[in-house]
C-alpha cells in the first residue's frame, strides 16, 4: 500500500476505478486499493468508470478482481473461486476465462477445499505453502493429512521433500501390490515415472509394466480431481 500510494502520488491513479450509481450517491465495485492510496496521496479527485450493475453482477465483479491480486493467501483464491461457482454457477473454464488463470489452476486451487480445517488455517497462516498443500492431498484421509502436516511444519520440510514424504506414505516398504516377482521385473525408469507423476498430479498413480507394454492407472477421489487430471491431460497445466 505505500508503494501504491507513493505511486498515486507521483503519477495518478492509471486504472480508474469502477462504480454504480446508488441513489444520489457512488458505490465502489473495484478498486479498492486504489482508492484508499489516492486517500492517502490527499488527491481530490480519482478516475472512475461508471457502471450499470445489478447487486449479484456487482459483487461477481468484485469477487474476480480479488482474485487478480498478488496478495492473496491459497486459501483465499480458494474460497473466492468456490463463491464463484456456488453463488453464480460459473465453471472452471469460465472462472479461468475471467480470471485470466488456467484450468488446471482453478482446478488446484479448488482442491485445496478437501485439507482438514486445521490445515487450512496452516495454509492461510503461510505455515504451509501451496506446494505444500498440494501435494499432502494425495493422502486418502483428513487424519493422514492432519498427521502429515504436522510432521512437515515440525521438520520445516521443502516443498520436494514433502512430496518424498508423502510418497513414502502411499508406498511404503514391505506393502507393495503387486506380487515380489512383479516388484523386481519392474524397470526403475518406469517406477520413477510414476512417482513423477503422482507428485505432479496429486493423485495416486500405478504404471503395470511388462516388456515395454502395460497401462497407467490413477485414482481419483472426487469430480474436482478428475477436472483437474482432465485440464493437466489436454495441456492446460
Amino acid at each position: 500500500m505505500a508503494e501504491l500510494t507513493a505511486s498515486v502520488a507521483a503519477t495518478g491513479v492509471v486504472q480508474p476505478i469502477v462504480v454504480r450509481r446508488i441513489g444520489e450517491r457512488f458505490q465502489l465495485i473495484t478498486g479498492e486499493r486504489r482508492l484508499m492510496a489516492s486517500r492517502r496521496a490527499e488527491k481530490a479527485t480519482i478516475p472512475a468508470v461508471i457502471r450499470e450493475a445489478s447487486d449479484e453482477q456487482a459483487m461477481e465483479m468484485t469477487i474476480v478482481e480479488n482474485l487478480q491480486r498478488a496478495d492473496l493467501n491459497p486459501m483465499e483464491q480458494a474460497r473466492a473461486y468456490q463463491r464463484l461457482g456456488r453463488d453464480f454457477q460459473m465453471t472452471q473454464e469460465q472462472m479461468a476465462a475471467r480470471t485470466g488463470k488456467e484450468r488446471a489452476s482453478v482446478a488446484n486451487f479448488l482442491r485445496l477445499l478437501r485439507l482438514p480445517e486445521e490445515v487450512q488455517a496452516s495454509v492461510e497462516a503461510g505455515e504451509l505453502s501451496f506446494g505444500h498443500a498440494r501435494s499432502l492431498l494425495a493422502l486418502e484421509t483428513p487424519e493422514r493429512m492432519k498427521a502429515a502436516a504436522q510432521k512437515v511444519m515440525s521438520l520445516s520440510l521443502s516443498v520436494r521433500q514433502t512430496e518424498s514424504y508423502v510418497s513414502g506414505l502411499l508406498h511404503p516398504e514391505g506393502k507393495a501390490t503387486k506380487s515380489s516377482a512383479e516388484e523386481k521385473t519392474l524397470d526403475p525408469n518406469v517406477k520413477d515415472a510414476g512417482e513423477r507423476l503422482q507428485r505432479r498430479l496429486g493423485l495416486r498413480v500405478q504404471i503395470e509394466d511388462r516388456k515395454g507394454k502395460g497401462r497407467v492407472i490413477i485414482e481419483y477421489a472426487n469430480l474436482q480431481d478428475f477436472d483437474t487430471l482432465l485440464a493437466m491431460l489436454e495441456g492446460n497445466g
